[in-house]
């Protein structure tokens, strides 16, 4: 196991273990944008996506997203599911929220931001870490 630092997450196993827990999270957020529930305000599958999603937007606030699908494998599932969420409002008799709606566009689209950063930065990110942490050693030792 290399490591790069004595932080917590500052070696290949914590690392690992980041990516399985993103891995996790973006499969879970993918079936319950596909699920045919997922869409339903009322049900828990609903509340589990967006959960997850914001336990994302946390743990990528600290650097700590270095895995994910593609954006081109979430990207399509949006426009479905947000059609469904509709649907299934006007169903029960009233219009969905403009402000709901505008909410979960705006968590699709950070959603597609870490995709994007994840997918092109797992690799570069840890070397930023390890660069980082060399250069902060080499000037504590001058």
């Amino acid at each position: 196991m290399g490591a790069w630092g004595y932080g917590n997450i500052e070696n290949e196993c914590a690392q690992d273990m980041l990516a399985e827990k993103c891995d996790d999270y973006f499969r879970r957020i993918t079936a319950g944008l596909q699920s045919a529930h997922g869409h339903e305000y009322d049900e828990y599958e609903h509340d589990e996506l967006f959960v997850l999603c914001e336990m994302l937007f946390a743990m990528n606030e600290r650097g700590m997203v270095n895995s994910s699908p593609k954006s081109d494998v979430l990207r399509p599932l949006f426009g479905p599911f947000i059609d469904r969420w509709a649907a299934y409002h006007q169903r029960a008799g009233h219009e969905p929220s403009a402000e709901r709606r505008r909410v979960i566009e705006e968590t699709f689209c950070k959603l597609l931001e870490i995709s994007e950063g994840a997918s092109r930065g797992s690799f570069h990110h840890r070397i930023s870490l390890i660069t980082d942490k060399m250069s902060k050693s080499k000037s504590d030792e001058d």
